[in-house]
């Protein structure tokens, strides 16, 4: 929805000739060479975030998440690139409500991360994984996410280490994220 949702505002700027067809390639209009050429960027930032996401068992089935993390990250230097182009490109004085609405897209943005941090650090170290085997199809998504305690066996199932989950990990969406939901977080001495 998002790249169909840019496609159609690039279609209408060069339609009602706001822009010139080479806004599509980053800093190349000729009228707003920086401003629409960051809106370009992240247009093409968009789409490879959206390709390495729907390629992401491709990433993991070679043993590269690492690679996959590192591509599919580009998304976030598409948000800062989008977030300046929407604000300065195409008006000369930004509503409040539209700066209201960038301000409260940064701050969600900026709290969703600390949240995140806060309740990894108070995650009991006694989690471990556990792989309902009768649910597993051996998509290997837990792989990828959690490289460090998650790998892909020979067999194409994943090998779960009994090592405790440490709170940095991001264990309960690598559970949320298996296709089949096999993978889940069990509280040893807690019995979660």
């Amino acid at each position: 929805m998002g790249i169909g949702s840019l496609a159609l505002h690039v279609i209408a700027k060069i339609e009602y000739g706001r822009a010139a067809p080479a806004a599509v390639v980053p800093f190349a209009d000729p009228h707003q060479r920086f401003l629409a050429g960051l809106g370009a960027l992240a247009l093409w930032l968009m789409v490879a975030a959206a390709v390495t996401g729907a390629a992401r068992s491709a990433f993991v089935a070679r043993r590269h998440p690492g690679r996959w993390r590192l591509l599919h990250g580009v998304a976030y230097l598409g948000w800062c690139s989008s977030l300046v182009h929407g604000l300065k490109a195409g008006r000369p004085e930004s509503s409040p409500w539209v700066t209201a609405g960038y301000g409260a897209c940064l701050l969600a943005v900026v709290v969703v991360p600390v949240w995140r941090a806060v309740r990894r650090a108070g995650a009991g170290t006694d989690d471990r994984f556990e792989v309902d085997w009768t649910l597993c199809d051996g998509h290997g998504l837990c792989a990828g996410m959690v490289p460090e305690l998650i790998r892909m066996g020979p067999d194409g199932y994943p090998f779960v280490s009994t090592s405790p989950i440490p709170p940095y990990l991001a264990a309960q969406a690598a559970a949320r994220r298996c296709p089949t939901l096999a993978l889940r977080v069990e509280g040893i001495r807690s019995g979660r």
